[in-house]
């Protein structure tokens, strides 16, 4: 079976190395159960994949004469599902805030270059929040809980599918609305000279004993105008930050915050039809353009108080 990096090859490994370790104190039965666990937390699987693993399980204990009876096969699946509904109960959490901390943390895993929280660029920035944004706008909440022969209940099922519904509703509007202002700012830098550090437009990260002019100093995300339809739960996250700090980003997101008072749910509809990657001067003008003048004028004086050397160019965008 060829296994995919990103759908099972992770916990192919994981199970590997746990029935290794625990070889020489558990007996065959006992390390497939804890390997049926591990299978079951592959995410995002549709199609009923307590079944199959239920029949793998099945077709594992006649092969290596495991011991288990049926109804301790069956039992083995349900123990597997609860313990996978338990890996994914981040996306059920009440606190958005929370909720979006744990999953911004992911960033690092898969995008090397933010890694160096120090030299990053807008583009791999860029980069990693077009990653980010394209697995939210796809999730389908369906694909997260799972039972077997209905264990965990279905009522519970239910429920914990519909919190998660909510979640990627939110974490989708907002990940639309962070690719929308690094797009912006890479507009800007495509216009002015080019690709640069994420630092010398926004400022640098705080640190203790460090202080040096920020995007969060120069740009107050304001109310929304009153004809505007905007979700508040989005933009009070945007403007009050994610729960927890990271390593390359502020928790909030003052520039996000900004333009989607200033837009609304459809402007963000229609200017993430504007966006490229990687940006040209092309689609840089059309970007700048879909946008309020007063916006685009805002943001580009905040950024050349930052970005001194390209200061003058900023300012006449």
């Amino acid at each position: 079976q060829k296994l995919n990096p990103f759908k099972g090859l992770n916990e192919f490994l994981s199970a590997a190395l746990a029935t290794r370790c625990f070889s020489t104190c558990l007996s065959n039965r006992y390390l497939a159960e804890v390997a049926a666990c591990i299978e079951a937390t592959i995410p995002f699987r549709g199609d009923k994949p307590m079944d199959g693993l239920y029949e793998r399980l099945t077709k594992a204990n006649k092969l290596f004469n495991l011991g288990m009876k049926e109804e301790e096969v069956e039992a083995a699946v349900q123990r597997a599902a609860d313990f996978a509904n338990r890996d994914l109960y981040n996306f059920t959490l009440s606190n958005k805030a929370v909720f979006l901390s744990n999953t911004w943390n992911l960033l690092p895993e898969s995008n090397i270059s933010l890694r160096n929280t120090r030299v990053f660029r807008v583009s791999d920035f860029t980069h990693a929040l077009l990653k980010m944004t394209g697995f939210f706008n796809s999730l389908d909440p369906e694909s997260l809980f799972h039972n077997f022969r209905s264990s965990p209940p279905d009522e519970l099922i239910t429920e914990l599918t519909e919190k998660a519904r909510v979640n990627i509703m939110i974490a989708s509007t907002y990940m639309n609305c962070k690719l929308l202002a690094i797009s912006v700012l890479a507009a800007f830098a495509e216009l002015t000279g080019g690709d640069a550090p994420v630092a010398m437009f926004l400022g640098d990260l705080p640190e203790p004993h460090h202080i040096s002019p920020s995007i969060e100093d120069l740009i107050v995300p304001k109310k929304r105008h009153k004809n505007l339809t905007l979700d508040e739960r989005v933009l009070a996250l945007l403007r009050d930050g994610r729960e927890g700090e990271s390593d390359f980003d502020i928790k909030t997101s003052p520039m996000a915050a900004f333009i989607y008072s200033e837009i609304g749910d459809d402007g963000l509809k229609e200017a993430m039809t504007l966006l490229s990657h990687p940006m040209d001067k092309q689609h840089s003008k059309a970007l700048l353009l879909s946008l309020p003048k007063r916006c685009v004028a805002e943001i580009g004086m905040a950024c050349s108080h930052i970005a001194i050397t390209r200061s003058n160019l900023l300012k006449d965008l």
